[in-house]
């Protein structure tokens, strides 16, 4: 069997999901986790599947296919070695959430990642939003991301980093220890 991971682009329109769902069924697939969205006219997102590895090129094949009814699929075969370190390593870091809002100015993501990397940490899901502020109607810039901490790091640094670019950027962040709730 073959674990695989999808991800998919569309135009919006109704059956995108029916779709890729039959594709999947009619090579003896099994439909596991998925995250899709709607994002300015386009359904995207990202789905794990199960496959047994006899129909792999079938279903690679029928994928491609897939194109001529604008849905661009890319698949990855997940390495089973390669999961067994990454659990053994997610085993080894604390998770924390970041929580970041203010005024919006292009680079903010850019200027957060850049210290996380630093420090080595890892982003497993990171969700932002632009929107307006209610009373003057100023662009705002909200972000929440899910991070894996190696237990090695120094957590107090990482925070003094980070407040250091809010002040910089003018906007609020904050880092909650999930491991600790």
């Amino acid at each position: 069997m073959a674990e695989v991971v999808i991800t998919l682009l569309a135009p919006d329109r109704p059956g995108i999901i029916e779709t890729i769902s039959q594709v999947i069924a009619a090579h003896e697939g099994n439909w596991l986790d998925s995250k899709l969205s709607l994002f300015n006219g386009q359904f995207a997102g990202i789905a794990h599947i199960y496959v047994p590895n006899k129909f792999l090129p079938s279903l690679t094949e029928q994928f491609n296919q897939l194109t001529a009814q604008k849905i661009a699929i890319h698949h990855a075969v997940i390495d089973q070695a390669n999961t067994s370190v990454q659990k053994a390593s997610a085993e080894q870091e604390k998770t924390y959430t970041l929580h970041l809002l203010g005024n919006d100015r292009p680079g903010i993501v850019r200027d957060i990642t850049k210290i996380l990397l630093e420090f080595k940490i890892n982003i497993t899901d990171i969700q932002t939003e632009h929107t307006s502020a209610p009373m003057s109607n100023d662009a705002i810039f909200k972000a929440s991301a899910v991070l894996r901490v190696p237990q090695s790091a120094n957590i107090d640094l990482i925070k003094s980093n980070l407040e250091k670019l809010a002040n910089e950027l003018i906007v609020d962040v904050t880092l909650d220890n999930e491991s600790e709730s």
